[in-house]
C-alpha cells in the first residue's frame, strides 16, 4: 500500500537525494535514476522500512510512501510524519526565498540550489551522534567512523536483496565498551563521548521526545551540560535533527571560508561577524547556511 504526501512546491527531489548520496552513509539506500529512497526507522522498538519514491515535478511534487504490511495506525502515521520531517515538506521555500533574495550574494545560491530541502534525520538520536563523529574530524573519515559504529552493532534488514543496516538503538551503544570503539578507530575521547551519551539515554537522564516541545534556547541549556557536546554540535542538532529554520553555525570553520568566497573576502569572517551577517538573514537562517555550505561541494 502506498500513501501520497504532496509537498510545498518548489520542491527537487533530485537535488535533495543527490545531496544525501554526498554523506556517503550506508544506512540509506539511493536509486537516483528512480528517484527512491529507502532506509529502516525504528518505530515501537520495530524496524521498519521507509520507502519513498518521487513523481511529478520541481512545481508538482508528489511522494509515494510504501505502507508496510501488518503496520498499525500509529506506526502508519508515524512513517509520514518521518518522511515530512526529512524532507522539510511543509516548509514554504518561496517565503524563504522571497526573504533571502534581498542579499545579492544568496540570490545566485537560491537560483542555483531552486528547490532543494533540508533534509534531516529521522531519528534525533542518531543525529546526535553523527554529529557527535563528525565534529573536529575529516568528513570522509567521519562518514567512515559512522558507518563502522552501525556494523559493529550488526542488525540490518534485507530489502529486495539488499541488506540495509540498522542505526544502533541507545541500549546497543550503552552496552559498548570505549576499547571496541577505540579498536574501529575512535580516539578514547570520542569513545566516552557517544557511549557515554547512550547511558545518559538509557538512564532517563536526557529525553529526546520531550525535545520536540522545547524552543532552541532550552534545547540549547539541556545539551550544553552534556560532555562532548558544544555549540556547533548543538546548532546543527537543531539545524539537521530538528528542521528548525533559523539556526547559523557562525563557528562552523567550513561556513566561514565559503563567506570569504562568496563575498570576495581576503579571510574568512570571524564567527562575530558572521553572526553580524546573519541578523539580515532571519527568519531563515537555516537556508542561507545550508546553501552556502552546498556551493562548497
Amino acid at each position: 500500500m502506498f500513501k501520497t504526501i504532496i509537498p510545498k512546491a518548489p520542491f527537487d527531489f533530485k537535488k535533495i537525494v543527490k545531496r544525501i548520496s554526498s554523506r556517503k552513509n550506508n544506512n540509506v539506500l539511493i536509486d537516483e535514476k528512480n528517484l527512491s529512497l529507502q532506509r529502516i526507522v525504528t518505530i515501537d522498538s520495530q524496524p521498519m522500512l521507509l520507502y519513498v519514491t518521487f513523481q511529478g515535478d520541481i512545481n508538482h511534487p508528489l511522494l509515494k510512501v510504501h505502507i508496510p504490511t501488518n503496520t498499525s495506525q500509529f506506526q502508519h502515521e508515524k512513517l509520514l510524519q518521518f518522511v515530512r520531517h526529512m524532507f522539510s515538506t511543509e516548509c514554504d521555500l518561496l517565503k524563504c526565498y522571497d526573504s533571502l533574495s534581498s542579499s545579492p550574494y544568496l540570490k545566485p545560491l537560491i537560483h542555483q540550489f531552486y528547490g532543494l530541502r533540508l533534509v534531516a534525520e529521522p531519528d534525533l538520536f542518531e543525529t546526535i551522534v553523527k554529529l557527535m563523529i563528525y565534529q573536529q574530524i575529516n568528513t570522509t573519515f567521519a562518514a567512515e567512523l559512522f558507518n563502522r559504529l552501525i556494523t559493529l552493532t550488526a542488525e540490518e534488514v534485507e530489502v529486495e536483496g539488499n541488506c540495509l543496516p540498522i542505526f544502533p538503538s541507545p541500549e546497543s551503544i550503552a552496552r559498548l565498551s570505549y576499547d571496541q570503539l577505540r579498536r574501529i578507530s575512535f580516539n578514547q575521547r570520542k569513545a566516552e563521548y557517544v557511549i557515554d551519551f547512550a547511558q545518559s539515554i538509557v538512564m532517563g537522564k536526557i529525553n529526546l521526545d520531550h525535545f520536540w516541545k522545547l524552543t532552541d534556547e532550552e534545547i540549547v541549556h539541556i545539551l550544553s551540560n552534556v560532555r562532548g557536546i558544544g555549540k556547533w554540535t548543538i546548532e546543527c542538532t537543531l539545524l539537521f535533527g530538528m528542521g528548525r529554520l533559523n539556526i547559523l553555525p557562525a563557528g562552523d570553520i567550513a561556513l566561514r571560508k565559503v563567506i570569504k568566497t562568496v563575498w570576495g573576502l581576503k579571510q574568512p569572517p570571524s564567527e562575530k561577524d558572521v553572526e553580524k551577517l546573519g541578523l539580515d538573514w532571519s527568519p531563515y537562517k537555516s537556508y542561507a547556511s545550508y546553501y552556502l555550505w552546498c556551493s562548497a561541494k
